[in-house]
């Protein structure tokens, strides 16, 4: 009787959820603001979108003061439309979250389907700013399967998920580090895009050309030509026949075929950039306001096309005519002034056209050889890199690694290249163009990270450990669904709405957050640090040298207490040079001096030589590698070619300690986890982990450790469980471990702690950890998946991310003897009073002066494991 009882409640709770808000008795106010919204519907659905804009404003401006009176599903309804609408414009895109939030929180939380789909679809579009691709394609898939639950499927709100879910999958497509990926990604967009067109036709939709100028941008990526032909020769009739008639139906047919054009002069056919021309040229004439992304895309490529053909003057117009349509000038701007562009910053997005003027302006520079124009050029290189970071929303890992590797991966390259100093330049300005190029090297690196580790000041013994513990749950929870949808980028019903619950518990807590901000201050100012204030936290025994790599090209910055050094190195050389030495070290037999002193030589001869003056009078040099120099152990480089055996050579660690940092500012960020000294104070509780199979190697290690601290020593079949729950109680860890890593997909790093028995990194980063060390004898534990920009996702960033400041890992495959031995040495040297810095750098000192034996003379065995 119960159970019958309550599922008669639920089905009358259903039932009153789905009756429409007509069913209600409305006041006239309320009855006047229904039918203008069914007109609004009307006109929306008709794509008459500049009459649905002017009425959606007009019932916006009615209301105000007056929302009380409307039934919430309905206000929610209008600021959904809002959303919409604004979406389409394309100028005011802070808007589309404006109303999407508005809309948001008057979504009851058990809404009607049809409600719920459009908020999903707004929160889709709303998504498309911050580049969150994944994340657009499961609220529209969300959206999708409310409606088929509904049996909505064929209606226009389905079509219209269904497209921006296409436009989704194919710009992550677009960006998939995994080539075999973008294929299936662009034919299950395309697949949908079509379905969607179908839909559209069979409704007789005033939206089907809007949806065939999107399909056929996207088969320029992978149909064979006689398909996109096909499409072509089908948008060009139309095209035809709206100029014939003197109509414009919504689409943008001319967008769609100089795009296509566009596409054939990047592959290299120069005689159809008159097309791109005359097609973007008929697109710039055609008026109306909702084709904002639209004419930008013409000013951009028509600017292409100027600066190939040496028109800069011509180019800049083009630059400022899209700042101006971005409305991104304060009313008033005096655009007679040189420099007014500066002053155009009136929402974040506006950066990027800051940044094109500073592009024609280095290529006229190049051009021609004028100073002023390359000084114009880095003024506004250095305008764009100020306001980079606030073109962020949201810091979510999807957004920060999509915006990466377009935006930020084109500032990045043109402000490289504008910071370098003349040689001839004044001494101030050679200053200034160093102070941008390490910004600029600071902003192309762990971005993300930086933010994460700032969220950690606030978590402490005194504050909500647990509370931010649940949330790093949500997050890895949010980010294996979302891997699981990337799959086959599909997701049953109920994985999709459990990710909209986390989604929404997220930016619940995000807002909770906001509403309280922490009294402290900051420990790291949000932008990009100031070269001058990396000097003053340098001491007297320390340089740092940070690398950055662009095309063919690796830039290098050297700086300490009273030098700073730019230099530029050739890349593909120093790579090749980098994978014979890693492949020399990682190998299971030493390689002959003759071949390993060339190798090693000309690495430091290269990356180091050009500031070795400077460095001789420091002790300890501060690493910041590009990616692509991620996993050089600069330890085992030499300063001398001249021939000799292993003990006798100068290794670069010979002379330094060595610290790998991920960038500046993250360390800056990890050092207040750090005691002052780096000494280890009480006796710290050491937490030790050993792999089974590993005990006859690395489990004496483990013993010795354990006879100095105190501690505990887990090494059976249970060990990912007491490591999960126990990894919180120690001040030092140390896994004797197996190790795995794919540097090809993100987040696919496995610490192996019993047979079978493995653990992600992304269950690490989750954890909350209080310890100051972390020891990794494991393979090849600082590498894994690598991004241009925001580094390398390895499990020593995890225990990064974690709070862990120090993290002792491995670039390559070491023996565990080897292993053994080189952290005996270094356990020795900490116990001793020594800094972990030092204490590491003492230990492969004794390894190559021979102390540990013969055996460890071969730097494959001590120069891999690296501190940072």
């Amino acid at each position: 009787m119960r159970l019958t009882s309550l599922l008669l409640f639920v089905l009358l709770m259903g039932m009153l959820a789905c009756s429409p808000e007509d069913a209600l008795p409305l006041s006239p106010f309320a009855s006047g603001f229904a039918r203008d919204m069914d007109s609004l519907r009307v006109e929306y659905q008709e794509a008459r979108l500049s009459d649905a804009m002017v009425r959606a404003g007009q019932l916006r401006q009615r209301i105000l003061g007056a929302e009380d009176s409307i039934p919430a599903p309905r206000l929610a309804e209008l600021y959904q439309y809002l959303a919409q609408l604004h979406f389409h414009h394309l100028v005011y895109v802070d808007s589309v979250d404006y109303y999407t939030r508005a809309a948001e929180s008057l979504i009851p939380d058990a809404p009607p389907d049809t409600l719920l789909a459009r908020q999903l679809l707004c929160a889709a579009y709303n998504g498309f700013e911050e580049f969150a691709w994944v994340d657009m394609q499961v609220r529209a898939q969300l959206g999708r399967k409310l409606l088929q639950r509904a049996g909505l499927e064929e209606s226009q709100l389905y079509a219209e998920l269904m497209m921006i879910e296409a436009r989704a999958i194919k710009q992550y497509a677009d960006r998939s580090m995994e080539m075999e990926l973008r294929p299936t990604g662009w034919s299950a967009a395309d697949g949908r895009m079509r379905v969607a067109i179908e839909l559209l036709d069979r409704l007789h939709s005033n939206w089907k050309p809007y949806a065939l100028e999107h399909r056929l941008i996207l088969l320029v990526r992978f149909a064979k030509p006689g398909e996109i032909r096909a499409v072509v020769d089908s948008l060009q009739v139309d095209f035809d026949a709206d100029l014939a008639a003197g109509t414009r139906p919504f689409g943008y047919p001319e967008r769609a075929l100089g795009y296509f054009h566009a596409a054939r002069v990047a592959a290299g056919d120069s005689s159809a950039r008159d097309s791109v021309d005359y097609y973007y040229a008929r697109l710039l004439a055609r008026p109306g306001i909702f084709m904002t992304q639209q004419l930008q895309e013409a000013l951009f490529q028509r600017r292409r096309i100027s600066l190939a053909r040496g028109k800069f003057v011509e180019a800049l117009a083009y630059a400022r005519s899209g700042m101006f349509l971005e409305s991104c000038c304060p009313a008033g701007t005096d655009t007679t002034r040189t420099d007014f562009a500066l002053g155009c910053n009136r929402r974040v997005s506006c950066i990027h056209y800051v940044r094109s003027l500073g592009e024609v302006y280095q290529a006229w520079y190049r051009a021609s050889g004028t100073p002023p124009l390359g000084d114009r050029a880095t003024v506004y290189w250095q305008a764009a890199l100020d306001g980079y970071e606030a073109s962020y929303r949201s810091f979510s890992e999807q957004t920060v690694l999509s915006k990466n590797l377009d935006l930020g991966d084109r500032l990045i390259r043109g402000a490289l290249v504008a910071s370098l100093s003349d040689a001839g330049a004044p001494k101030a300005e050679r200053a200034q163009r160093a102070r941008m190029m390490f910004q600029t090297m600071e902003l192309s690196k762990s971005l993300l990270l930086a933010r994460e580790l700032l969220a950690l000041r606030d978590v402490d013994s005194t504050e909500q450990p647990i509370l931010a513990r649940q949330v790093r749950e949500w997050e890895v929870d949010q980010e294996l669904l979302r891997k699981a949808y990337t799959q086959g980028f599909d997701l049953p019903l109920a994985d999709l709405l459990t990710l909209y619950r986390l989604d929404r518990q997220l930016a619940r807590q995000s807002e909770a957050q906001a509403a309280n901000p922490d009294p402290r201050p900051a420990q790291l100012a949000a932008t990009a640090p100031d070269l001058d204030a990396a000097r003053q936290t340098l001491t007297a025994a320390q340089g740092l040298i940070e690398f950055a790599e662009a095309d063919s090209v690796l830039y290098v910055l050297y700086t300490d207490r009273d030098t700073t050094a730019i230099y530029l190195v050739p890349r593909p050389k120093v790579l090749a040079w980098k994978d014979s030495l890693v492949a020399m070290l990682a190998a299971s037999k030493p390689a002959a001096t003759d071949r390993y002193i060339p190798v090693a030589g000309s690495l430091y001869r290269t990356l180091i030589g050009p500031v070795r003056s400077a460095l001789r009078k420091r002790t300890e040099l501060l690493i910041v590698p590009s990616v692509g120099l991620s996993n050089l152990p600069f330890a085992a480089l030499v300063s001398d070619t001249a021939a000799g055996g292993y003990v006798e050579l100068p290794y670069l660690v010979r002379s330094h300690d060595l610290r790998i940092l991920g960038s500046w500012r993250t360390d800056r960020q990890l050092a207040r986890l750090r005691e002052p000294d780096e000494a280890i104070g009480p006796a710290p509780r050491v937490g030790v982990w050993t792999n089974p199979d590993l005990a006859g190697y690395l489990v004496s290690l483990a013993d010795q450790l354990l006879a100095a601290l105190p501690g505990d020593h887990f090494h059976g079949q249970d060990n990912r469980t007491t490591f999960l729950e126990r990894a919180d109680q120690y001040d030092w860890l140390h896994l004797s471990v197996h190790a795995a890593g794919n540097p090809l997909e993100l987040h696919e790093n496995y610490l192996y702690l019993s047979p079978g028995d493995s653990l992600n990194g992304l269950f690490i980063s989750r954890l909350i950890l209080p310890a100051r060390l972390v020891v990794l004898a494991a393979c090849s534990t600082s590498l894994g998946f690598a991004n241009a920009r925001e580094g390398t996702y390895s499990l020593r960033r995890s225990f990064h991310r974690a709070g862990v400041p120090d993290v002792v890992a491995s670039l390559y495959d070491i023996n565990a003897v080897a292993t053994q031995v080189l952290l005996e040495e270094f356990y020795a040297n900490v116990l001793a009073g020594q800094s972990f810095t030092r204490a590491l750098a003492n230990a492969q000192r004794a390894c190559a002066a021979e102390k540990l034996g013969g055996r460890m003379v071969w730097p494959g065995n001590w120069a891999g494991l690296v501190l940072g």
